[in-house]
């Protein structure tokens, strides 16, 4: 199966089948407890040129645990390989780093890969909070994409700025999760 999802990936034409083809190898190596830093790759970095595909990076998120140590994979309670795919997508779009903080980052996230609703109570799961530069000058924009993400888990605010110029803006503490441009 693994390999009739990676030519699929390989033969896409058009850009719907090649980001149906890279979440469905996502989803499928996930599950089967692959190393994830490459498959933070294997969405964004592919870009069709002309009539073939050609792998442009695969740098990835940068997951720092609560101690401030670097780690090699996610998680497992903290965002789905599709999640992680919308969160890569916006900070392209907008070219800007993302955090994402909180139970999700912390490894503590409830009901994650669910369709629950995002919330606190019983029969919830986590959503997914997230820090952003506030004087992006399309901060607004970049807000409301990041509340759709994980089918509208995400939160995010000015208030919660990366950037120190902005009011009550810091640099994020572990743990965090950071997105950046590819």
């Amino acid at each position: 199966m693994l390999y009739e999802l990676s030519q699929q990936l390989e033969n896409a034409t058009t850009r719907a089948e090649l980001e149906s083809a890279a979440e469905l190898l996502a989803d499928v190596l996930v599950k089967a407890g692959k190393d994830l830093p490459l498959l933070f790759g294997v969405k964004p970095a592919v870009k069709r040129i002309g009539r073939g595909l050609k792998p442009i990076s695969l740098r990835g998120p940068k997951i720092i645990d609560a101690k401030g140590q670097p780690l090699d994979s996610l998680p497992a309670n903290s965002i789905t390989a599709s999640e992680a795919a919308e969160i890569q997508a916006i900070a392209n779009k907008y070219n800007t780093a993302i955090d994402v903080v909180g139970s999700r980052a912390a490894n503590q996230g409830r009901n994650v890969g669910t369709n629950l609703p995002a919330g606190k109570g019983p029969g919830t799961r986590s959503d997914i909070d997230f820090r952003i530069d506030a004087a992006h000058p399309e901060a607004e924009a970049l807000i409301a994409e990041l509340r759709g993400v994980g089918n509208n888990a995400g939160t995010a605010g000015k208030r919660w700025s990366t950037n120190p110029d902005s009011p009550g803006g810091r640099a994020t503490e572990p743990p965090y999760i950071r997105f950046t441009p590819d």
